[in-house]
């Protein structure tokens, strides 16, 4: 823990901007290298150099917390009503749980934390060798300061915006005010909850941070230059100032862990972590990404790039930022409560199969559903089915799944992806039909067998001695090998295999050439 101090009765806001940047820059290049800044202290005025540091502390993944101010009001404050991607914002609960009277809300406040006489007991001293109680949002940032460090304690891997979403989804809506969508502008999202935060970092939680690449893309500015955009932070490459182009969305819709009784957080992860922008106009240049919806199984997520075409001074740019829409990252994290998950084999043959829904709790209906070249043999209601493929003839991809009403909620697992039979049939048979007798020839396939776990190839055969044998002189890839040219005609031919047998051969004849070794 380090305290930076930036003045005595008042304080200089070029030594606030400095603290920051101290803080939040790394050991390695002469900070002290943060987690977490707690600032119990604002006003009414707003400081752009103040933002940018604090948006530079974003960009090295700190998280800012910022007291909302003691004056009742909704007036902003700042920094606590800094973009709230950038400050997380702390009113202040007294021991009825209930706001504080004197205060701020509105204006995106994040969270409330014990912040009355009645609740805090401080090392601030009051007179000589004493200590006493104190109240104020100055008290109740550091509540939550606490407890995200707490978190990051518990995992240092956390993301700044799993942080705050663990310290939302865990708050106790507690006061008076109805919460719309678990929120509402007098207590934010409720007053933080230490416990119960820490739970969702242990079992039988799981969390797990992924990213997905691509998407859907759409223009929203129509062709030409049909946006006017301002580019306030100048830390991606793009200089401060006017520009103009297009704007597009992507758009991308990804699976998700399945979790009993439909409990699953899902939430994006932003500055550090998603390469997209957001459609603020001006623009920070801090990555962005949303959830568009979310099903049981699935989350719509998006975020934003721009193709830059010329400056304010006309010239030309033509470059997409932050990146192009095929590259644009988003990463989200999913908390999920015991997930459930289907595990078996991944190929199925003519003998029987067994697969489990495994995290399931007692009571809960299942119905097991598989693909038309799988058969159920048993097990069809319980957490464990058995299988075989319908036909010997019948192979191909095929799946497992289950419909599951767990707390009253029917759910439907993602498809467990299996190979059905025997693989198909490789690619087809590529090189020379007539080859030298005793030359090293390449053979290849051009596509792998479907659902083969190896491949095996078989060269034209010799009845009786030979003095040029057929024969593999080395393997290139499971698909391709180096031939020594015998002298008998035949096939050149590779066929793949797994537990189910031999599939398919594709195969090539080819006619040794008698003349060369004359």
């Amino acid at each position: 823990m380090i305290a930076l101090r930036v003045g005595e009765d008042g304080f200089a806001i070029g030594n606030v901007v400095e603290a920051i940047y101290d803080a939040t820059t790394s050991v390695n290049q002469g900070g002290f290298g943060c987690h977490l800044l707690n600032y119990s202290g604002g006003g009414y005025t707003i400081y752009n150099s103040v933002r940018k540091a604090i948006s530079y502390a974003a960009h090295n993944g700190v998280i800012f917390v910022a007291a909302k101010g003691n004056d009742d009001t909704t007036n902003k404050h700042y920094p606590s009503d800094y973009a709230d991607n950038l400050v997380i914002s702390v009113g202040a609960s007294n021991g009825l749980d209930e706001r504080a009277s004197f205060s701020n809300y509105g204006n995106n406040v994040d969270f409330v934390a014990p912040g009355t006489t009645d609740l805090l007991f401080t090392t601030k001293r009051v007179e000589q060798d004493t200590y006493g109680t104190f109240s104020g949002t100055s008290g109740a940032a550091p509540v939550v300061t606490g407890i995200a460090a707490l978190l990051k304690s518990a995992n240092i891997n956390l993301h700044r915006d799993d942080i705050e979403n663990i310290l939302q989804i865990s708050a106790d809506k507690v006061g008076s005010i109805p919460y719309t969508n678990g929120y509402n502008e007098q207590m934010g999202n409720g007053r933080v909850n230490a416990g119960r935060a820490l739970e969702f970092l242990q079992a039988p939680y799981i969390l797990q941070q992924h990213t997905t690449t691509g998407g859907t893309s759409q223009n929203l500015s129509g062709d030409g230059e049909g946006l006017t955009f301002l580019n306030d932070a100048g830390n991606s490459g793009l200089a401060e100032g006017w520009y103009y182009g297009q704007m597009y969305q992507v758009t991308k819709t990804v699976n998700i862990p399945v979790s009993i009784c439909n409990e699953n957080y899902v939430w994006t992860r932003t500055v550090g972590a998603t390469s997209g922008w957001s459609a603020a106009n001006p623009n920070n240049n801090l990555g962005y990404s949303f959830v568009v919806s979310q099903t049981s199984s699935t989350v719509t997520l998006r975020t934003f790039v721009y193709y830059i075409k010329t400056n304010s001074l006309g010239q030309t740019i033509n470059t997409w930022y932050p990146t192009s829409p095929q590259n644009a990252v988003m990463a989200y994290t999913t908390l999920t409560h015991s997930p459930i998950t289907i595990s078996g084999p991944t190929t199925v043959c003519t003998s029987n199969s067994t697969f489990n829904i495994n995290n399931i709790q007692p009571g809960t209906s299942i119905t097991w559903n598989v693909s038309s070249n799988l058969q159920i043999v048993s097990g069809q209601g319980t957490t464990s089915v058995i299988v075989k493929q319908s036909s010997y003839y019948n192979y191909g991809a095929g799946w497992v799944t289950a419909t599951i009403n767990a707390c009253g909620t029917m759910v439907t697992l993602p498809n467990y992806q299996v190979w059905v039979g025997i693989p198909n049939s490789p690619g087809s048979v590529i090189g020379s039909t007539s080859p030298n007798i005793g030359s090293t020839q390449y053979y290849y396939a051009t596509s792998a067998a479907s659902g083969a776990s190896s491949h095996t190839w078989t060269l034209p055969y010799e009845n009786g001695s030979c003095t040029y044998c057929w024969s593999i002189y080395s393997q290139g890839t499971p698909t391709a090998i180096y031939a020594n040219v015998g002298e008998a005609s035949g096939y050149v031919q590779i066929a793949g295999n797994n537990v189910c047998g031999t599939g398919g051969a594709s195969i090539l004849y080819v006619t040794p050439n008698w003349k060369w070794r004359l």
